[in-house]
């Protein structure tokens, strides 16, 4: 399986994004010659753009740029490749200044573009 964001969706209102709520896809790479699309999950917490994913050990690590990092459980992805089972672990918001606005965020490039979960202890930064 293959985690992906697609940052246009939110920013130009279109197709799973035209809400501009994060929308994370997931494909079948089997084939790399013939990816198979199978689901997706949408975060209905903060208008915010995807970005910068990396999946480890069942949760993926994601920033959103003005509603900062979020983990999403993808653990369910090898037996429902469907996405219905993903659900939100928690997040950090890191750019508070946006809360305010219509649910609670900006679909823009401000916050986090990126973060670092590999550390040994664990950490993320």
């Amino acid at each position: 399986m293959l985690v992906l964001d697609d940052e246009k969706d939110e920013l130009s209102s279109s197709g799973a994004g035209s809400e501009q709520f994060p929308v994370t896809y997931f494909w079948d790479i089997t084939s790399l010659k013939a990816p198979v699309l199978t689901g997706f999950f949408r975060n209905k917490y903060a208008r915010s753009i995807d970005h910068n994913q990396f999946v480890i050990n069942g949760t993926a690590y994601q920033s959103n740029y003005g509603s900062g990092l979020h983990l999403l459980d993808v653990s369910s992805l090898s037996t429902d490749p469907t996405g219905a089972g993903v659900s939100e672990l928690g997040f950090f918001d890191v750019y508070p200044e946006d809360d305010a606005l219509l649910d609670g965020g900006d679909v823009g490039f401000v916050g986090t573009w990126g973060h670092y979960p590999f550390f040994p202890r664990g950490s993320s930064w």
